[in-house]
């Protein structure tokens, strides 16, 4: 903890139950480990480890936050046509020709947002790579993409992609979740034992223990909360969008997620 930077504010100098989570992290799986810098990647931002150098609280949200809508299967014909290629390359060109048309865009959006709903950004890291997951039946599709140039030499594994079943998936994304408040729970159990001890940044004990029974709380909520998408209404937005793109017939695509 005595190397983790403080908060800078007009009240000065301070830390957090955020800024205590500091640390590193990365994502192991079967083709590769994500958020592992290469050694180049390494040396060029200065790091004393190779992975993801951040607070951790920023993952651990971020995987709460989709965590049921991982979990709720997608219909293949969806799955598959937004997966397509050339679908959204179509979709896209149309957009990009319309730029007065403010209903279009937003269709779109709608149209998209349970793919948005399963995704995490990583734009809080350097050429931080963008992860998305997809459930078909009980198999969990991920894969995960880093935008930009030489993405090689920043990272291990740039870009990825695999298959896990959903009840591995949800053991694994459990197992992190309740892993990291359990760490965080000894530290803020050190703090409250023996005080702050850093003289350089102010800490508020209490705000930090209430913070810490709010995150346990909140977990064991997500955890137990379902996701139920509205998906004939998603197909109706598709079917409009891709009239209006001139695709016809645009969920009889018979292609699977790769």
């Amino acid at each position: 903890m005595d190397e983790i930077e403080p908060w800078t504010s007009k009240a000065g100098p301070s830390q957090s139950w955020f800024g205590l989570t500091s640390g590193r992290y990365w994502v192991e799986t079967s083709v590769g480990t994500a958020l592992q810098h290469t050694e180049v990647g390494r040396v060029q931002r200065n790091l004393t480890s190779p992975y993801a150098d951040y607070h951790v609280a920023r993952f651990f949200e971020d995987l709460q936050n989709v965590l049921s809508a991982v979990l709720e299967p997608v219909p293949s014909d969806i799955a598959a046509l937004t997966a397509n290629s050339e679908w959204r390359a179509a979709i896209a060109l149309h957009k990009s020709s319309e730029p007065g048309n403010s209903n279009y865009t937003y269709d779109i959006g709608e149209a998209f947002e349970w793919r948005r709903e399963r995704s995490i950004d990583s734009g809080h890291l350097a050429s931080g790579p963008h992860f998305n997951f997809c459930r078909i039946a009980d198999a969990v599709h991920v894969d995960w993409e880093t935008p930009g140039d030489n993405t090689k030499e920043i990272w291990l594994t740039p870009a990825g992609k695999f298959t896990i079943s959903a009840d591995n998936f949800k053991i694994a994304a459990e197992r992190f979740i309740y892993g990291f408040l359990n760490a965080m729970q000894k530290r803020v159990d050190d703090i409250a034992r023996n005080g702050w001890q850093r003289p350089d940044c102010n800490l508020d004990v209490p705000a930090l223990i209430r913070e810490q029974r709010k995150r346990v709380l909140r977990a064991h909520d997500l955890l137990l909360t379902t996701c139920k998408t509205d998906w004939p209404e998603i197909r109706i937005l598709i079917r409009e969008l891709s009239t209006s793109a001139r695709i016809i017939d645009p969920l009889d695509y018979e292609g699977t997620v790769q």
